[in-house]
C-alpha cells in the first residue's frame, strides 16, 4: 500500500470516529434534556397533585377516627342541641328559664324519679322575650324523642300574653290538663304528641281538656300533632276551648280521647 492510500484511510477513519463521537454526544445530550424536562415537569405538576393528595389523606384519617371513636359524632352533634345535665324536670326548667328565645334540646325521657317538680313550667311576664320555642332535635340519634311522662297537675302554663312553641315534644301523665293557655296567650305546636293525659277537675276555671285547656281569648295553633287516650271528667277529652278562644288544628290525629261532654 502506498503512502498516499494510507494517509487517505487514516483521514477517513478520523472522520468516522469524529462522527461517532458527535452522535454519542447528541444522544447523551438528548437524554439529559429529556431527564431535565421530566424533572421540570414533575416540579411543575407537584403544586397541582399535592392538594389532591392532602384532602384524601385527611378524609381517610377522619374516617379512621370516626370508626375507632364513634363518640366524636355525638360531640359534633352535641354542638347543635342542649343536653340535659340530668333527665329531670329541674334540669329542664333550668334550661327553659334561660333568656334565649329558642331551646333546642337533645333527646331525653323524664319519668319516674326524674319528675322531681310538682309545679308546671310557667311562661309569663317574667320572661323578657315574648315567645319561647321548645324544640327537640329528633335527628340527633335514630328514634330520638323528647318525652315528659310525669303525673303532675300540668306540664306547661302560658299566660301574660306570652307565646309557647312546642316542636316535636311528647307529653304524658298530666292530671289537670297537660298545657293550660291562659287569657290572651298563645300556644303553637308542631309534630308533638299528647298521650294519656287527663283533667280530673269537675268544675272551676281549669276544668275541661285532658291535653290542652284554652281559656278565654287564648289562641291555639296545632300542625301535625297527635292526641291519644286523653280524657276529662267534664268536657273535651283532648281539647277544651273556653268562650272567645280560638283553636286551629291542621293535619292532626285524634284517637280514643274521652270526656263526659265531647271527646
Amino acid at each position: 500500500m502506498t503512502q498516499t492510500n494510507l494517509s487517505q484511510q487514516q483521514h477517513y477513519h478520523s472522520i468516522v470516529l469524529s462522527t461517532m463521537r458527535n452522535h454519542q454526544y447528541l444522544i447523551s445530550s438528548n437524554q439529559s434534556q429529556s431527564q431535565s424536562r421530566s424533572r421540570s415537569r414533575s416540579r411543575n405538576h407537584r403544586p397541582y397533585t399535592t392538594p389532591l393528595i392532602k384532602p384524601m389523606s385527611v378524609l381517610l384519617a377522619s374516617f379512621v377516627l370516626l370508626v375507632v371513636n364513634p363518640s366524636i359524632i355525638l360531640q359534633v352533634q352535641g354542638v347543635l342541641c342542649t343536653q340535659l345535665p340530668t333527665e329531670t324536670l329541674s334540669s329542664l326548667y333550668n334550661i327553659l328559664s334561660l333568656p334565649e328565645r329558642t331551646a333546642l334540646l337533645c333527646p331525653f325521657t323524664i319519668q319516674g324519679d326524674g319528675c322531681d317538680q310538682n309545679l308546671p313550667f310557667t311562661l309569663d311576664s317574667g320572661f323578657l322575650a315574648r315567645s319561647k320555642n321548645v324544640e327537640c332535635d329528633v335527628n340527633f340519634i335514630i328514634g330520638g324523642q323528647c318525652r315528659i311522662n310525669c303525673n303532675i297537675d300540668t306540664h306547661f302554663v302560658v299566660k301574660g300574653g306570652k307565646e309557647l312553641i312546642l316542636d316535636s315534644i311528647i307529653l304524658e301523665g298530666a292530671k289537670e290538663a297537660s298545657v293550660r293557655v291562659m287569657m290572651g296567650s298563645i300556644l303553637r305546636s308542631y309534630s308533638s304528641i299528647w298521650r294519656n293525659n287527663e283533667n280530673l277537675a269537675h268544675d272551676g276555671i281549669y276544668s275541661g281538656g285532658g291535653a290542652i285547656h284554652a281559656s278565654a281569648r287564648a289562641f291555639v295553633f296545632l300542625v301535625n300533632c297527635e292526641f291519644w287516650d286523653n280524657s276529662a271528667v267534664s268536657e273535651g277529652g283532648a281539647l277544651y276551648s273556653d268562650g272567645g278562644s280560638i283553636i286551629y288544628s291542621i293535619a292532626s290525629t285524634y284517637v280514643a280521647n274521652e270526656a263526659t261532654y265531647g271527646a
